[in-house]
């Protein structure tokens, strides 16, 4: 029988703000459903539960997140008391170092050791530090060493993905897939990679495992997959 926790069969402590209104409650619902700790949960008694509005351009979405939502206002000490000294692996999004919760991000991440990019994301950070053009190794590399990042995920959509580690690189293609949306791509495969890392798999094992797991998630109608089958299916395609 699949366990009763996060697809994945892992335990991970969500750290966010919700405010004191009817749209947290799916929320709580989520986390309760999923058996996942709510320990890292804060309310907020002042701004309302966060949103974000999604639109389909294309293959690719469109984000319109709205200022002054609970999930700005991470309060930093209780996270970290919440958290304490058992957190091995933080992994954010960029809602973590917008307004109060920068300062939670800054205690918990001093100095951060991996980025996920995706090509246009790329794009934008080749403009300002490649101004001149070059292949993507050193469009890498570039910001790897000045920022002092041990690695870089880049996924390239239909294109695949790369992992770069002081100058190592390793590529995969994408899965073929009959693609629904994209919505929820991203954080799949940074999920696999994570979990390819939790079980000290090689980077190539890892790469595979996320760009599985991220091509699965685009044949869906939505950005998660409620069904724990989904999963299991998933793991034990994996470990045959």
């Amino acid at each position: 029988m699949w366990p009763a926790t996060w697809g994945l069969g892992l335990h991970p402590l969500f750290i966010s703000r919700i405010g004191q209104d009817p749209e947290s409650r799916p929320i709580h619902s989520f986390l309760e459903a999923w058996n996942l700790s709510s320990w890292g949960l804060q309310t907020d008694p002042h701004r309302p539960t966060g949103s974000v509005t999604i639109s389909q351009e294309h293959e690719d979405p469109c984000f319109a997140i709205p200022a002054g939502q609970a999930y700005d206002a991470v309060d930093a000490d209780s996270a970290v008391r919440t958290a304490g000294a058992s957190i091995g692996l933080l992994y954010h999004g960029t809602l973590a170092l917008r307004d109060g919760s920068r300062n939670a991000w800054k205690r918990f991440c001093p100095e951060p050791r991996t980025l996920k990019l995706t090509r246009g994301e790329l794009a934008i950070l080749t403009e300002q530090f490649c101004p001149h053009g070059t292949d993507p190794p050193r469009c890498l590399e570039i910001p790897g060493q000045r920022f002092g990042l041990q690695e870089i995920l880049l996924t390239q959509d239909r294109d695949g993905a790369i992992w770069w580690h002081a100058g190592e690189l390793q590529a995969i293609p994408t899965s073929p897939v009959r693609i629904r949306n994209t919505i929820g791509a991203g954080d799949a495969f940074t999920a696999g990679w994570l979990y390819g890392l939790y079980q000290k798999w090689d980077p190539l094992a890892r790469l595979r495992f996320a760009a599985r797991l991220a091509a699965a998630v685009c044949t869906l109608p939505g950005a998660l997959p409620y069904s724990p089958v989904f999963y299991a299916q998933l793991l034990e395609e994996t470990e045959g």
